[in-house]
């Protein structure tokens, strides 16, 4: 089981129901649910779309007759070039404008985690990105190199793929799973990226992002996809349009 913690007012104000109501219906229908400081909901592993908090909402509020909505693709806003032989499924997805900016780091990271641990087999089978979009610049290069140097996520230095390997949390956890060629990704100013292992520190969400570009790289397309289509899903939940990359 997946556990998910949510923050019981949020939930409140984004089904209309009481906390006990709330735990009432999901434990009816199959999902564990107890109150602590928060929600704690447990998730079966056939239900990767209700791994973070807006499709926990969403669920409660499809049984409950009061959302069934249809998600639809505004555009196309860029274009991703894809040569990377090493991981060589990319799946790019923009969600602009999103409206219900409340816990939205804290959202983001919970699903982003839990996909990676489990349809992601642990970043081997599939990894996700998060970059404020209005930080990226242009069009997207996917490719493998021998050697790079940016400044990664939480840095203030640039550091060569080898010292982010050696140095940082990241590295030494996932480093096994890139060998001799590393994939990354590139707009027209630099890396934005470096799957699975970690982002540049110049595309980093803050507080104030309110568009995200979300790159998922795997080494089977089908979880790509399904990684990809959960994604701009929920944040399609907080308000936002859903953009895609050609």
């Amino acid at each position: 089981m997946v556990v998910v913690y949510l923050d019981k007012d949020y939930v409140k104000r984004k089904t209309g129901m009481d906390v006990e109501e709330i735990i009432d219906l999901l434990n009816k229908i199959g999902f564990p649910t107890e109150e602590e400081e928060k929600l704690v909901v447990e998730i079966t592993p056939n239900r990767p779309d209700m791994f973070g908090w807006e499709g926990i909402i969403r669920t409660v509020l499809n049984y409950t007759g009061k959302n069934f909505k249809k998600y639809e693709i505004e555009g196309i806003i860029g274009r991703v070039e894809n040569r990377s032989k090493t991981r060589p499924f990319i799946g790019i997805g923009v969600v602009k404008d999103i409206t219900d900016t409340d816990f939205l780091i804290e959202s983001m990271i919970t699903l982003q985690e839990k996909l990676d641990q489990t349809i992601g087999r642990k970043r081997k089978k599939v990894a996700i990105g998060l970059h404020d979009f209005d930080k990226i610049k242009g069009n997207l290069v996917y490719k493998d190199v021998e050697e790079e140097v940016f400044v990664p996520l939480n840095q203030k230095e640039e550091m060569s793929i080898k010292e982010i390997l050696e140095r940082t949390e990241q590295g030494k956890k996932y480093g096994y799973l890139v060998k001799e060629k590393k994939p990354i990704i590139y707009d027209e100013e630099g890396v934005i990226s470096f799957p699975p292992i970690i982002n540049s520190e110049r595309t980093k969400i803050t507080e104030k992002t309110k568009s995200v570009l979300i790159d998922i790289t795997g080494t089977n397309e089908k979880a790509v996809k399904e990684a990809l289509n959960i994604f701009v899903t929920s944040l399609s939940d907080r308000g936002g349009k859903i953009y895609g990359y050609e």
